[in-house]
Parts: C-alpha cells; sequence; structure tokens
C-alpha cells in the first residue's frame, strides 16, 4: 500500500508521520493525522464513526465525539488553502467521507463517479432567482433597486439571497452583506457596521472615508469600532451633545458611501433576517430608499413573516409604500420539489407514500426537510396536528437523542445566545475547558445543528430557528439561572467595558430575580446610555424604559430612587433626541418630583434642563421657568457648569415674559460663562445676553455681544446648533439694520448648516427667513407657496408657532395685494383660537383700519395703548407700532398718532422686524413720517419719508418702496410748494407703475383716486 499521497497542495507522508503544505511540516495531533490516513485511504467510501473509533481509538475507550473533534481539527488544517475547506464531507448519521482528488495510492475498482457523490443544488426557487437576476441587472445599469424576500421560517430565504451573492460576484458586482442574526440584545447599527467593515477590508480607510464624507464623525460615533480606522478617537465617557440631527447626519454619510462604493462595479448589498435588526438600522434603510434613485446598487432583504416581524410592522409598511413592488415571497415547496429536494439531500429515492408522508409532516419546508432527512426513519410516521412544528421539533429531539449529555448541555446553554455565539464565552459561562468545549462542538457541528463562521472562532446554529426551538424545551424555572451563566461568560470574555453592553442588558433582565434589582438596573441603565451615545435613540428609549419596568427594590431604598431619577432624566433626554419633546415632559417633571424627595439639587437640575433642550417648544410654560428657577437655587454654588446651564435656560425661556428676571438670570450667565471658558456656554450666554436686552434700548451693547458671538463661533469649535442661533442672531441683527446682502450671507450659511447637520430647527427658519426676502421682493404668490412649505415643515413640532408665522406672514400679503377685509376676518378666527398673542392684534387693527372699519379698528388698539405697548420687547414692539402708525394715518387718529410717534423717536432701527427674521415691515423712518403727518408736521414727515425710502431702496423692499413713494407723493403735495408739485407726481406715477407691477391693486386705486 502506497504511504505517500498527495492532495490540492499537501502531501501526507503515512511512513514518517508528517502533512506537509508546500513542502512545510504542520503540527498535527497523532489521533487527528490517524484519522485523516484512515479517510484518505478510503475515500471511495464514507467512513463510519465506529470503525473511524474502532480503528484509531483501539487502544483506549472515548466518546464520539473525540471523533468530532479529530475531524474538526483537520477541517482548520486543511483550510489553509481555499479547495481543502470542503475537503471533509459530513454525512449524517453515516460518517466521513475524503472529498479531494488524491494522487499516490490506488482507488479500488469500486469507487463510485462524481456523478453518484450528493451534491447540494438549489431546488424550487428558479423563477425567484431570475426575478433577482432582472433587478440586479437593473440595479448595474444605473437604476437603484430593491428586493425585500419574505416567508415563513426556514422557507429557504437566505439561500436564495446567497444563491444572489454568488451571481453577483461572479458579474463583477462588489457584494457587502450585513445579516441581522446576532442574538439578543445585539448592538445598534450592526448590519451597517458589517457592511461598513467589509468596504474598510475591500478598499481601505482612506476610501471609506470618502466616501462617508463629512458624515464620517457621527458614523465613527455610531459604529465605535470604525472611529480608529476612519482617524476619530473614541470616548466611552463623554455624554455627547444633545444634537437630534447626528442621527440623520449618520444616515446621510451611508448614503453617500454607498453612491461612492457603486460607481465603479455596482453593488449589492444584502440584509438577512430584517425582523431581528433595532429601529435605527430599519429606518436607515428606509431612509436610503427614499435617497437612492440612480446608483448601480440593488438592496436585497429578507424578514421571517410571523410574531417576529410585528415589532417591525409600522417600518415595514413604510418600506413597502416606498417601494411597492419590492415584496418577493417564498412558498412551500410542490409535491414535485419535495421529490427532487430529498433526492438531492439523501441521495437516494423514496416511495410515493414515503414522499406524501414527508409533504405531509413539513408542509413542503425546505429546513423541515432537511432536519426530518437527518433523522432516523424520514417520512415514515404520521403526522402531527401541526405538521410543521412537530416536523422541526420532532427532528431536533431525534438528533439530541443521540448526543453525549455534554453536547445537549451545551447546546441547551448556546440557544440563550440566540444564533451565533463565541466558544470562549459558552466555556467561561459553563465553566468547562477549551478541550470539553470543543469535544462538544464539533459533535454539535458534524450533526449540522451548529456550524462555524468564516471569521474568527465564531459559532452559530445553522438556522435561526433552531435555538428558538431549543429555548422553548428549556423549562422556565431553569431560565434564569441559565441566564445567569450567560451574564458570567459574557463578562469573563468581553473585549472592553463596552462590549456586549445590550446582550448584558436582555439577560441581566432575565437573571434579575437571582442577581438583584441593583446588578439588573446597572447592566440595563449602561446599554441604553451606550446606545444614546451611539445615536440609536429608539435603542436607548427601549433600554431606559426596561429599566424603569425592573421590579422595585421590597423596602425603600434611597440609592434606587437616585437611580430611578437619573434614569428618568436620560429617558427624557433620549426621547427628545428622538424627536418626540413633548413624550420627555412628564419624564422630567417626575424626575424633579423624585429629586425633591431626595434633596438632590444635581439630579434636581438635570432635571430641570431636560425641557431647555427642546427646539420645538410651543409657548413659555411657566411652570417649567419655575422649575428651572427653583434649580438654581437649590443648586447654589456646588456646580458653576449646571448653574451655567440653568441660567441660560431661565433666560432662553422667559425673555418674552419676565424682563426683570431674563435680564438678572443673563447677566449672571454671561459673567460666569467668561470665568468658564467654555466656548459652546459662552456663545449661548452671549446669545441668551442679547435677547434679554430687547427688554432695554441698549442697542450697542447688543449689536456688540452679537458680533463677539460671531467670531467666537467662527474661531472656536462649537455644537452645529449653538452655531446655527448664533447665525441666525447675526441675520437679525443685518435685517434690522437694512443690510441685505449680510442677512443673504448670513442665511446661506445658516442654510449650510441646516443642510449639512440636519437641524430641522433651521430648515425651518431657513424657510420663514427667505419667505421674508420674497415679500420683501413683492413676490407674492412664491411667498404664499413658501408659506405653505414653511408650515409644514413647523407643524409636527411647534403647531402654534408655526401657524403664528404663517398666519401674520399671509396678513401682509394680504395687506399689500388682497382684502384688507378679508385678512381682518382671518386674523379674527386665528385669534380666537390662539392665546397669549397679544402682539397679533396690531395687524389686525391695521386691516380693519385698512377696510374702513375705524371704530372697531380703534376698540382693538385700546388694550395695546392702554397697556404701553406691552410687551415691550424688541421682537415685538416695533411690529406693534408699525401697525399702528399706518392705521393711524388711515384713521386720521392725531391722539394715537402721537403716542406712537413718541415711541418710534425711542427705536434706534432703521428696519422694523418681527422676531427673528420672520417680517421686515420696512423702515422705522416710514412709520415716524406717518405719524408726523398726522400730527400736522409736514415738513419732519417729509424728511422722514425721504430717509426710509433710501433705507427700503437699499434693502430692496419693493412694496415698501411703493407705499413709501406714494407717502412722499402725497405729502408733498399736501404742502403745496411749487418745486414740491413736479416731485409729487414724480413719485406717484412711480409708485402706481411698481404697485401695479407688483399687483398692489388697493395702493394702485388710492394713487388713481
Amino acid at each position: 500500500m502506497a504511504t505517500e499521497y498527495a492532495f490540492s497542495a499537501f502531501t501526507l507522508d503515512v511512513s514518517a508521520g508528517e502533512l506537509r503544505h508546500r513542502g512545510e511540516v504542520l503540527s498535527l495531533e497523532p489521533k487527528a493525522f490517524d484519522v485523516l490516513t484512515v479517510l484518505v485511504r478510503n475515500r471511495h467510501r464514507v467512513v463510519p464513526v465506529d470503525e473511524l473509533l474502532t480503528t484509531c481509538w483501539s487502544d483506549t475507550s472515548v466518546e464520539r465525539g473525540s471523533v468530532h473533534r479529530a475531524i474538526s481539527l483537520l477541517r482548520n488544517t486543511l483550510a489553509k488553502e481555499a479547495e481543502g475547506k470542503g475537503a471533509i464531507q459530513t454525512l449524517a448519521r453515516k460518517g466521513y467521507r475524503f472529498r479531494l482528488d488524491v494522487t499516490g495510492g490506488d482507488v479500488p475498482e469500486s469507487a463510485p463517479t462524481a456523478a453518484a457523490t450528493p451534491q447540494t443544488t438549489y431546488v424550487g426557487r428558479e423563477d425567484i432567482l431570475t426575478a433577482l437576476d432582472e433587478r440586479l441587472a437593473h440595479a448595474l445599469n444605473g437604476n437603484a433597486e430593491f428586493a425585500l424576500l419574505h416567508g415563513p421560517p426556514g422557507i429557504g430565504k437566505s439561500m436564495t439571497l446567497a444563491r444572489l451573492v454568488e451571481r453577483a460576484r461572479a458579474g463583477g458586482a462588489v457584494v457587502l452583506e450585513g445579516h441581522c442574526i446576532e442574538g439578543p440584545g445585539a448592538s445598534p447599527y450592526r448590519p451597517w457596521s458589517r457592511m461598513l467593515r467589509g468596504s474598510l477590508e475591500n478598499e481601505g480607510p482612506a476610501a471609506l472615508k470618502r466616501g462617508l464624507g463629512f458624515g464620517a464623525e457621527a458614523v465613527a460615533q455610531a459604529i465605535p469600532e470604525l472611529g480608529s480606522a476612519l482617524g476619530f478617537k473614541s470616548n466611552p465617557d463623554a455624554p455627547g451633545d444633545l444634537d437630534q440631527g447626528a442621527r440623520y447626519r449618520v444616515r446621510d454619510a451611508i448614503a453617500d458611501w454607498i453612491r461612492d462604493a457603486s460607481k465603479a462595479s455596482g453593488l449589492l448589498l444584502v440584509l438577512d433576517d430584517l425582523h431581528r435588526a433595532d429601529l435605527d438600522s430599519i429606518q436607515l434603510l428606509a431612509y436610503l430608499l427614499q435617497e437612492l434613485k440612480n446608483e448601480r446598487v440593488l438592496l436585497a432583504t429578507a424578514y421571517r413573516e410571523g410574531p417576529d416581524a410585528e415589532r417591525i410592522h409600522d417600518e415595514l409598511d413604510r418600506i413597502v409604500a416606498l417601494r411597492p413592488k419590492s415584496p418577493v415571497q417564498l412558498a412551500e415547496f410542490s409535491r414535485e420539489e419535495v421529490e427532487a429536494f430529498v433526492h438531492d439531500r439523501a441521495g437516494e429515492g423514496f416511495g410515493e407514500a414515503e414522499t406524501a408522508a414527508l409533504l405531509d409532516r413539513t408542509g413542503g419546508n425546505p429546513l423541515f426537510l432537511e432536519q426530518l432527512l437527518r433523522s432516523r426513519d424520514a417520512g415514515r410516521e404520521g403526522s402531527g396536528s401541526d405538521p410543521r412544528h412537530v416536523g422541526l421539533r420532532g427532528a431536533l429531539r431525534r438528533l439530541l437523542d443521540d448526543t453525549s449529555e455534554r453536547c445537549s448541555a451545551l447546546l441547551e446553554f448556546a440557544c440563550l445566545f440566540g444564533r451565533e455565539f463565541e466558544s470562549a464565552t459558552l466555556a467561561a459561562g459553563l465553566g468547562w475547558s477549551p478541550t470539553e468545549i470543543e469535544d462538544a462542538l464539533a459533535e454539535a457541528c458534524d450533526l449540522r445543528i451548529l456550524e462555524r463562521e468564516h471569521e474568527g472562532f465564531g459559532l452559530r446554529f445553522v438556522h435561526g430557528l433552531i435555538p428558538e426551538v431549543l429555548f422553548a424545551e428549556v423549562p422556565a424555572a431553569r431560565r434564569p439561572a441559565l441566564h445567569q451563566r450567560v451574564i458570567a461568560g459574557l463578562l469573563a470574555t468581553r473585549k472592553g467595558p463596552r462590549d456586549r453592553l445590550g446582550e448584558l442588558a436582555y439577560h441581566a433582565q432575565r437573571a434579575a430575580s437571582l442577581i438583584g434589582h441593583g446588578e439588573a438596573f446597572a447592566h440595563t441603565f449602561e446599554a441604553a446610555r451606550d446606545a444614546a451615545r451611539r445615536l440609536a435613540f429608539d435603542d436607548a428609549v427601549g433600554h431606559f424604559e426596561q429599566a424603569l419596568a425592573l421590579p422595585a427594590p421590597a423596602e425603600n431604598d434611597r440609592d434606587y430612587t437616585a437611580d430611578h431619577a437619573r434614569c428618568l432624566v436620560e429617558l427624557g433626554n433620549a426621547l427628545v433626541l428622538r424627536g418626540e419633546g413633548r413624550e420627555a415632559a412628564p419624564r422630567f417633571v417626575e424626575a424633579c418630583e423624585l429629586a425633591r424627595e431626595l434633596d438632590d439639587p444635581i439630579i434636581f437640575a438635570s432635571a430641570a434642563l431636560g425641557p431647555t433642550t427642546v427646539d420645538e417648544y410651543d409657548a413659555v410654560d411657566a411652570d417649567q421657568i419655575a422649575i428651572l428657577n427653583e434649580a438654581v437655587e437649590r443648586l447654589g454654588d456646588r456646580d458653576k457648569k449646571v448653574r451655567l446651564e440653568l441660567l441660560i435656560g431661565v433666560a432662553r425661556l422667559g425673555y418674552l415674559s419676565d424682563s426683570e428676571r431674563t435680564l438678572a438670570a443673563s447677566e449672571e450667565a454671561l459673567a460666569l460663562a467668561r470665568e468658564l471658558d467654555d466656548a459652546s456656554l459662552l456663545c449661548d450666554a452671549l446669545v441668551v445676553r442679547a435677547d434679554a436686552l430687547g427688554w432695554t434700548n441698549r442697542r450697542e451693547e447688543c449689536l456688540a455681544l452679537v458680533e463677539e458671538a460671531d467670531r467666537l463661533a467662527h474661531r472656536r469649535p462649537v455644537p452645529p446648533l449653538v452655531k446655527g442661533l448664533v447665525l441666525r442672531q447675526v441675520a437679525f441683527e443685518a435685517l434690522v439694520r437694512g443690510d441685505r446682502s449680510a442677512y443673504e450671507r448670513q442665511l446661506r450659511e445658516l442654510h449650510a448648516i441646516a443642510r449639512t447637520h440636519r437641524l430641522s430647527l433651521f430648515d425651518w427658519r431657513v424657510s420663514a427667513m427667505k419667505t421674508t426676502l420674497a415679500l420683501s421682493d413683492g413676490l407674492f404668490e412664491e411667498a404664499r407657496s413658501m408659506i405653505q412649505e414653511q408650515f409644514e415643515q413647523g407643524k409636527h413640532s411647534n403647531p402654534k408657532l408655526a401657524l403664528s408665522m404663517a398666519a401674520v406672514q399671509l396678513a401682509v400679503i394680504g395687506l399689500a395685494a388682497g382684502d384688507p377685509a378679508q385678512v381682518a376676518s382671518s386674523m379674527k378666527a386665528f385669534l380666537d383660537a390662539a392665546e397669549g398673542l397679544i402682539a397679533w392684534h396690531s395687524p389686525l387693527t391695521l386691516a380693519l383700519a385698512s377696510s374702513g372699519q375705524f371704530e372697531e379698528a380703534k376698540r382693538e388698539a385700546g388694550p395695546l395703548v392702554r397697556s404701553k405697548f406691552e410687551p415691550r420687547h424688541r421682537d415685538y414692539l416695533p411690529m406693534v407700532l408699525a401697525c399702528f402708525a399706518d392705521a393711524a394715518q388711515m384713521m386720521g387718529d392725531e391722539k394715537l398718532a402721537k403716542r406712537v410717534g413718541e415711541e418710534l423717536a425711542e427705536l434706534p432701527d432703521r428696519f422694523v422686524v418681527l422676531g427673528l427674521c420672520l417680517v421686515a415691515y420696512g423702515s422705522v423712518d416710514r412709520y415716524r413720517g406717518l405719524c408726523a403727518e398726522v400730527t400736522g408736521d409736514l415738513d419732519a414727515a417729509i424728511d422722514f419719508y425721504r430717509k426710509g425710502l433710501e433705507v427700503d431702496h437699499d434693502m430692496g423692499a419693493q412694496p415698501m418702496v411703493a407705499s413709501g413713494s406714494y407717502d412722499l407723493g402725497r405729502a408733498l403735495a399736501a404742502r403745496g410748494n411749487p418745486e414740491d408739485l413736479t416731485e409729487s407726481e414724480e413719485q406717484l406715477q412711480f409708485a402706481y407703475s411698481l404697485a401695479k407691477e407688483l399687483g398692489m391693486e388697493r395702493l394702485a386705486d388710492r394713487i388713481r383716486g
């Protein structure tokens, strides 16, 4: 008999006891060498396990697991060559066969031909593969495609995706897979992390970072394992900024990466077992389906129908609505397909009765067929009441009945991890030696219950349904103890403090009765915090709520109360970041109550600060301001940074309701911010101080603060939200000065920040600011469309403010180019429904006066005049005075004109602006001219009109230029000097032409009359 055999790049020298790879002697255990020798010499047939035991272990008594372990060692050794990975074939219940071509030994004449060797082919899905091929081809031609495979468990979705992957690679496409098949508590964005790591390995970090573009840093925050490769340092202790746009920057970045990666050769992205994905990953998928249009990419996904998919039902509906043609349903095998499948897998024919029994027991489900064919007497027993359930459970039970006790114990423990796990974690949790673990794993792999992954030492069940069936058989009373052992295994083998936090939380909740509330809460709370740091706000909210739902200790526990309060605060913050500020408010209130009970000023302060992070507040909440003030008093000087944040919150939320407190809080905040020298907080403090000074006439001081904030925001790194607030303030100051070019420059920069960082607050504000320009240009129809657009942007987050903005802007259009009586009616209805908008009665007064309803206009103006035009803040007062000046001129009301003129004289502004750039009413001087004209000082009126026209011309405020020219022409005519008449005629003619051009028909009629 030959003593030297060659196969692939290996040489087996039996006489020398050596296995060589390309001439290098490999280290191999003696028993494994003996097993390889037997398999190579008997390569023409299947060698039973019992025969291997008798031949190779004749000198000792061992279990079958020793054979499985030797096979596992051989497979790892032969995997040095690609073809060596399939060198040893397992035939369930039969044994092993060596499959490589061998030279150097004699092959018996009875050896079967290659055609007789059972092959694993693809049965029953040819039409689906053809359809997927068509979608792939369409995608590679520059039309982004999406396929959503679905069907019951075990129907063949993963196999279909695997065949699609083979075809895509053969066609030259790049394939990246991001299976969502991890166990419970998997880290957020896991499927996308796998894809990005695949791209990193294929193309390198420079290409990946280039593809992610401006959002690379956000991606590194969401997927920290990519951070170092992308050049970003991770700080696990940093809480992160409360930035609602960060999650959207991750989505934008991944969309950009796909665009970049698909340019060269096309891209197939595979997401299997979508029903197991975290919600943030699924929402990312939905976003990509909206964004990707002409890219060379096919997104192929699959999910399991049934209870597992209920969690993502709404998201799946949204996905299908986006791509109605995407679903691809896989059905059970027909009788003919069952026959083909059985022949392929079993390598032998089945009779009609046996095939019918298999079809009845499995319902034509490929997974159940596979498992039944691995058990004894496949298809030869009667069917149960639920053939699919009984089929899989029964097949697994038969397999487990023949395993060793150690293998059964391992599988019972492994099923708690879900589909994937690590052998080291099993060993640590079970307390077994590596050899004991390996023997049991080898046995389970040989039975095709488990399989080794391609990377590292990972293992997994061959199908995700198997661990679920195994877990269902674990008695409920045993589960907490098993979960406790899982925790021990995870803690012993995790790679760092942020590793496997979600898994620890999941198992801690189920072992809480054994490990105690404190430990269970700690694991869940830390998982929630980590998810928030990773920008996975849906995961974070879920973990926080699970932590709060854990049973409370039997006795009052101060530590428990404090933990509960902190958790409520962080849950509120996570809800804010998810865009659910209103849902967050009760959590902050409850946390405040607990903090009072504890007399803990730090927790109370953090709870009080929570609502200040909400951009979408509808109105000033007096209770909220009271809580902030209480927090300031409780905190004292314990923590200067927190005190500063509280003072900024007091100033920001109270700046339109409490002048005294706002001015005091903003002054202290600014002093404290300068002391601490935190760029972000200093910018905030400068802005709120400038806002607070709106109660005063200290315009120069206010402008200096805004300019300082602008310099600071451009010279030192500050969060995008803070920089956006500064830019908005600078834009307001430019508009007040009548400096259109500066205003447009700030608007462009603010728009860039809003777009780049996905800050919805500024998307809305940018729309409002653009509408201001359209109104100034007299583009009324365009402005109407823009008002509708901005209202749609704002109504979901802040419906009251969005409606208020729309109402006053539409009123401006109606008064300039519409029916003032209709404006008056609309404003009345709006103010009847709204509360607290005192200043909004001034445009109603003007609309009534414009439509000739003078007595009603005077009644409407009365309360504001008697209150001395409260609120006297710059965001409202100039608008009130402008409207009343116009109304006084129309009504000839000298008393009102005198009062308004005195107030206008105190305004140093050049331009009347409502709020932060919502509406620009034109030059202050024009309104001073109206008041002077009514009170009989025509010379002063004409001077004011000339100055006002100059400002309005510079600003490009066309409707105001038309009105101002009419005012000047009318005043010149009234003065009656000979030299005035020619200019009066010119001004009136110009005003008429411009009014007609802009569609200001009422003004044109007044001029012509």
